[in-house]
This record gives structure tokens, sequence and C-alpha cells, in this order.
């Protein structure tokens, strides 16, 4: 009853263990299995690596490269945070259109220096703000403010006033 991993030794000895104590634990089929076992390795984790840089996982706030909110998520949003009526909805609307719009065309616009593209995106927010403040109520204008607050103070940057 011998198999082939405890042949040559009554005290259950392997053929590994046997080689080792004659020195001749590296024979060429040793070494061509180590090879081969190692090459398979290396392929499999360039591999992964390939896959993971081709596919890489969106990032945090500041580096994320995803696309931004379209303007009926951007509506819901709002609507579920300040519990906006239909009339509200209906005027706050054509705001946001006109702001994805204008946002559309300035992340376009490739002649802008990174920090001239930031204040114009800026001031595009700033003037759909002041264009909804209006249709809000005190309430809701409060609370929206405050949003905006803890999302730039989460962000590292001052708050911005509306």
């Amino acid at each position: 009853m011998s198999t082939k991993g405890t042949a040559g030794n009554s005290n259950g000895e392997t053929i590994a263990i046997q080689k080792w104590r004659k020195g001749k634990f590296l024979c060429k089929e040793d070494l061509f299995i180590g090879f081969l076992m190692l090459s398979v390795a290396v392929v499999i984790i360039l591999l992964t690596a390939r896959i993971l840089s081709a596919n890489p996982a969106p990032q945090g706030e500041r580096g994320r490269r995803m696309h931004p909110p379209s303007v009926d998520q951007r509506l819901e949003r709002l609507s579920r945070m300040l519990n906006l009526d239909d009339q509200q909805k209906t005027k706050i609307r054509p705001i946001l259109e006109e702001e994805n719009k204008q946002m559309e065309a300035l992340r376009a616009d490739s002649s802008l220096t990174p920090e001239s593209r930031r204040a114009k995106f800026r001031e595009i927010h700033e003037n759909a703000m002041k264009q909804m403040n209006p249709i809000l109520t005190p309430e809701q204008q409060e609370k929206l403010a405050n949003m905006r607050k803890r999302r730039m103070e989460s962000r590292g940057g001052p708050p911005r006033g509306n």
C-alpha cells in the first residue's frame, strides 16, 4: 500500500524528505515545478493589477470623476430635503435646467484654466441659488443654507454665502 508521496521508507517519510536528507532536494523536476508556480503567480498578479487599473473605483468627494447628478436627481434631492411642493418644483426645474446647460458648456470649454473654471462654476451655481431663494419659504431657505454650509465644511472649504 505504497503511495507516491510516502514510498521508500517504513516510518512514513515522504520522497521530498528523503531527497532533502540526501542533499538532492532541488532536482530539475522540482525546479521546473517551482518556476512554473512562480510564473503562474506573477501572471495572476499582473492581470489583477491591469484589471484594477482599467476599472478604478470611484474616488472620494474631492477626486471623483463621476458624472454630475441630473436635473431630475437634483430636483428629487432638493424636494426630499426641503419638502418642496409641486408649485415650487415646477418653478425650480427650469432654473436647474439652465444651470445644468451652462455647466455642461463650461465643462466642454477647454480654453479655461482650472482656477477660472472653478470660479465660473461657482458663479453659475450662485446665480441659480439666488434665483431659487425667492421660491423657497424662509424655513426652507435656512435649511438650504445650513445644508450648503455643512457640505462646504465637510469638504474643508469656507462656507459660501447665498
